[in-house]
């Protein structure tokens, strides 16, 4: 009860932030003050913004919701989750351009916001019922509240410090030439990307719940290597082949002249990502499981510090166009994050898998003895 209600407040808090960024002037002062935003783009940024009101809550829900299905040891209920979120963006997008083809940036922002509500709606049925079996056989104190913020506080600012990527991004962006045409490009870029990239969402729980289990985290690590590889193929050959890159690009998104030239070169940049964001998720789930959150903390300031520093050296020392810029510096934050996340868990991974390989000799003798 006290983690439901730990969540309950961090999903007021989010939303009461989500209503006053889109209803209140607060809007005026971050999309005219913070990004420079002017006509067309003000306004989609603004309508986005609208629409978006219930995402934080709902993303806060289902991440508890996820964390739940992991405890129980439901993991293809997160597949599942994931799966059925990916496919209802897609439709919900697509619907939404049916009945209004000039909606904008609105598509996009109720597409995703109906999605993480498709994924809840599956996690709430999934989970509930073993949840209250699993809560009745145990046993001992609840947490008390300074142990449950000592725990999430950590992973609450290390979620919260990705998002200020985009923002950061958009800032530079919408002060350089051409800024609609170079925060579509990134956006477009790094949402094909992100098709790919989907497949590898559930890496993390699956290797926390295999870990859990009590699995081999050497198995786990090869695992997910394995499936960075089968998705970098595909990733790579759209960005590579022109003929399939122009066709996404130019002829499934609708771009032409400056904005698919960045477009194109930003899918290039972002295209072995999928093996970086995989080396990410392997080190991390290996801190977590050592229940050492700070860590997340320090990485994802690093990561900050590295996406800012690329932004300032890129922006003064090239002539790159904007579109390249955001695409350099968003691949560039997530590698120097992959790197630290690598420096900080490795110690953890290798502990995990010299515990296991002891356990599995301990075991082969017992079983020899009797």
């Amino acid at each position: 009860m006290s983690v439901v209600l730990c969540i309950g407040v961090f999903a007021s808090i989010s939303g009461v932030i989500a209503v006053l960024v889109a209803l209140t002037p607060l809007r005026d002062v971050v999309l005219d003050g913070v990004f420079a935003t002017t006509g067309s783009l003000r306004k989609q940024a603004a309508a986005a913004l609208v629409a978006l009101i219930p995402f934080p809550v709902l993303v806060v829900v289902r991440t508890y919701l996820y964390g739940i299905a992991l405890r129980i040891g439901r993991h293809r209920v997160v597949w599942m989750g994931t799966f059925v979120g990916a496919v209802v963006v897609l439709v919900t997008g697509i619907g939404v351009f049916a009945i209004d083809p000039n909606a904008g940036s609105q598509i996009a922002a109720i597409a995703v916001s109906v999605g993480s509500a498709a994924e809840i709606l599956v996690l709430v049925p999934a989970t509930a019922q073993p949840l209250r079996r699993t809560l009745g056989r145990t046993q001992g104190r609840a947490p008390k509240y300074g142990v449950l913020l000592g725990f999430f506080a950590p992973l609450l600012i290390a979620s919260l410090l990705p998002v200020i990527t985009p923002l950061i991004i958009n800032t530079m962006l919408t002060r350089g030439p051409h800024p609609e045409t170079s925060v579509a490009a990134v956006a477009l870029a790094f949402g094909v990307n992100q098709v790919f990239v989907i497949l590898l969402c559930g890496v993390q729980p699956t290797l926390l719940s295999l870990m859990s289990r009590g699995g081999n985290p050497a198995l786990g690590r090869r695992f997910a290597n394995m499936v960075a590889l089968f998705v970098t193929v595909p990733a790579a050959v759209v960005a590579f082949i022109p003929p399939l890159t122009s066709l996404v690009v130019h002829n499934w998104l609708g771009t032409s002249a400056r904005l698919q030239d960045m477009t194109e070169a930003g899918i290039r940049l972002l295209s072995l990502l999928p093996l970086i964001f995989v080396q990410e998720a392997i080190f991390s789930s290996a801190i977590l499981h050592t229940r050492r959150t700070r860590p997340i903390v320090y990485i994802n300031i690093i990561r900050l510090l590295g996406l800012v520093a690329i932004l300032a050296v890129a922006s003064a020392t090239t002539g790159w166009s904007g579109g390249v810029i955001g695409v350099v510096a968003l691949g560039g934050a997530l590698v120097v994050e992959a790197i630290t996340t690598v420096m900080y868990g490795r110690r953890a991974q290798k502990h995990l898998e010299l515990a296991w390989i002891s356990s599995e000799l301990t075991h082969d003798r017992s079983a020899g003895v009797h």
